[in-house]
């Protein structure tokens, strides 16, 4: 179980997500403004998926009615979808975990931005 609250730092800020919600094997964490959640699922059938998600939400100025501000958000994801049948170790998906995340932040995130910037 994750302790209660969390911290997530997006950009050099960190924002405290204490736990709002638990239903079954996925709890909810929401900052005081509501502008950012954390869920964190589990769902295990033939596969076992393990889900976790950060969305932030803002309101900001309509680029094509200057006049106007519009409710807007970005959700980001990490899946780890394993065999239920004990073929991988929580270590060994652990091992491919980092790999990703190593991949990502290197360079200073070089590899994330060039992911979202659509580069393949």
């Amino acid at each position: 179980m994750f302790s209660d609250p969390q911290s997530l730092t997006i950009n050099a800020v960190a924002t405290s997500v204490p736990k709002t919600s638990v239903n079954g094997s996925s709890s909810v964490y929401t900052d005081a403004t509501g502008n950012i959640t954390m869920t964190i699922s589990h769902n295990r059938d033939k596969r076992q998926r393990s889900v976790i998600r950060i969305e932030q939400k803002k309101v900001a100025a309509d680029p094509l009615l200057a006049d106007r501000n519009v409710p807007t958000n970005q959700t980001v994801y990490l899946v780890v979808n394993r065999p239920t049948n004990g073929l991988f170790s929580p270590t060994e998906t652990k091992y491919i975990v980092d790999a990703l995340t190593a991949f990502l932040t290197a360079s200073a995130g070089a590899n994330a931005v060039k992911f979202i910037a659509g580069e393949s």
